[in-house]
């Protein structure tokens, strides 16, 4: 609807500021957080979503393994604040055509799970996302834009840099190694 609210800055490093969130609104949802240096002009959109339970709020930091074929095990580490008795689920949304795919999870600890990816025969880019509520919300929101990216190839050897050619190299030295 377009409403929006100035809120202080504290810078914390040369890289970080903290915000709070604005005290006149108990609104939910995504929002576009932006940052002024002089207060008039705004930069740097960032998509935050506010919700009321931050129980079910979960901030995914790094994936394991980021490129593989269907049925990968990846393990999940950030602030989830997992006690045991969650259903967990990953959800995988192509990044091309927003196309989504979820598998079961299992915690490892308060702040790491396991889930394997999706078992999909389909190739490309997907953002991992986490529900901690069997599927009532997930990490990132909507999934378009916020998560790591998991790599979903045919072939797992399509995962690694190709090996260069080593003969192509020695011969522009004028030696050529079978």
């Amino acid at each position: 609807d377009g409403e929006s609210f100035v809120v202080p800055a504290d810078p914390i490093s040369g890289e970080a500021i903290r915000c709070q969130r604005p005290s006149n609104t108990s609104r939910t949802g995504n929002a576009l957080v932006e940052v002024s240096r002089d207060g008039r002009s705004f930069a740097g959109g960032l998509n935050f979503r506010f919700v009321n339970n931050a129980s079910n709020c979960v901030n995914l930091t790094a994936i394991s393994v980021n490129c593989g074929t269907g049925d990968t095990e990846i393990i999940v580490n950030g602030s989830l604040s997992l006690n045991g008795d969650e259903m967990l689920q990953c959800r995988y949304t192509f990044e091309d055509n927003g196309e989504t795919f979820i598998s079961e999870a299992d915690a490892l600890t308060e702040s790491s799970l396991r889930c394997r990816s999706a078992n999909v025969t389909r190739t490309g880019n997907a953002r991992v996302a986490v529900s901690v509520d069997n599927g009532v919300s997930f990490s990132g929101g909507d999934g378009s834009s916020i998560g790591p990216i998991f790599r979903f190839v045919s072939d797992i050897n399509d995962c690694f840099d190709p090996i260069p050619d080593v003969r192509a190299a020695f011969a522009l030295y004028g030696a050529v190694i079978p």
